[in-house]
């Protein structure tokens, strides 16, 4: 349950429990679960929660419409409310998801903006205040990759791989990209 979670750990089995549960229910079900929770962190006091929700409902609507202003709004008001409530380190964190909504929808121009100001945020907090910030790091890098970018692609990724790494997963996608832009850049000694 939530109301026992600590604090740290509220908003990530938030997010777990949404794309679980909520993420592919009808809309008004979902909003209205979204709303209780939003409820249930202001009586916490739990301000990372609360601003959470307005990711969540971005990606709900990122789902269900695909590129759409309402996510578009929805990103904005968890930039917006993370940053009122000087929480740098969400601030960060939402200007990435921003990013990765328009990258996932083929609006690079915007995806660059917002993954620019994410890694100006990262830097400004300290990657290692960061949770999870080889993550952030590596999807960035495959953003870069997948322009052809490869020598800002190698520095984020070699960025990344300098933080702690606890998810394999995310290990062997900075490994596999790493490789990836070497074959590209056909320095096949340097890939193995």
């Amino acid at each position: 349950s939530l109301t026992r979670a600590h604090d740290e750990s509220r908003t990530g089995k938030a997010i777990n429990i949404y794309k679980d549960s909520c993420r592919f229910l009808d809309e008004a079900t979902a909003m209205a679960v979204l709303n209780n929770v939003r409820q249930l962190a202001r009586q916490l006091k739990d301000q990372s929660l609360e601003c959470c929700i307005y990711q969540l409902r971005a990606d709900y609507y990122a789902v269900h419409r695909g590129y759409n202003p309402l996510s578009i709004t929805y990103y904005k008001k968890a930039i917006a409310y993370a940053a009122d409530h000087f929480m740098p380190v969400e601030t960060g964190i939402y200007l990435h998801k921003e990013g990765l909504f328009y990258f996932k929808f083929n609006r690079y121009g915007k995806a660059c903006l917002y993954f620019l100001q994410a890694y100006d945020k990262f830097k400004e907090v300290g990657f290692d205040r960061i949770p999870h910030i080889a993550r952030y790091i590596a999807e960035q890098a495959r953003f870069y990759y997948l322009l052809k970018n490869y020598d800002k692609a190698t520095s984020l990724l070699e960025t990344a791989l300098a933080c702690p790494v606890k998810d394999q997963r995310v290990l062997t996608s900075l490994n596999t990209t790493m490789g990836l832009i070497c074959r590209s850049c056909n320095q096949f000694t340097k890939s193995v």
